[in-house]
């Protein structure tokens, strides 16, 4: 059976005991349930249907950074930003 999730306008395929990596979700510690309502189910039969899906928050932290660098040649100009974009570590538990 594979999931297909919507979460924060994303949507990620997983499966029964799956780690994904989502995008941060405030006001969740480590431990606690969520609720990924509406998910997509495909099964081995040719239909689909839809069924709420329980996962464990596994924890939470920062992407690597990521670097934007802009220059324009032989003017001196040089801007470089970088970014770190939160995530939420999830495991699929049960539908």
């Amino acid at each position: 059976m594979v999931y297909v999730l919507k979460i924060r306008g994303k949507e990620f395929l997983a499966a029964p005991g799956d780690k994904i990596k989502v995008p941060f979700i405030e006001g969740l510690s480590v431990g606690e349930k969520f609720v990924v309502e509406n998910a997509l189910v495909f099964d081995e039969e040719p239909e689909i249907r839809t069924s709420n899906v329980e996962t464990l928050v596994e924890g939470s932290g920062k992407e690597r950074t990521v670097i934007a660098f802009k220059y324009r040649p032989k003017k001196g100009y040089r801007n470089k930003k970088g970014n770190r974009q939160k995530f939420t570590l999830l495991r699929v538990s049960k539908i």
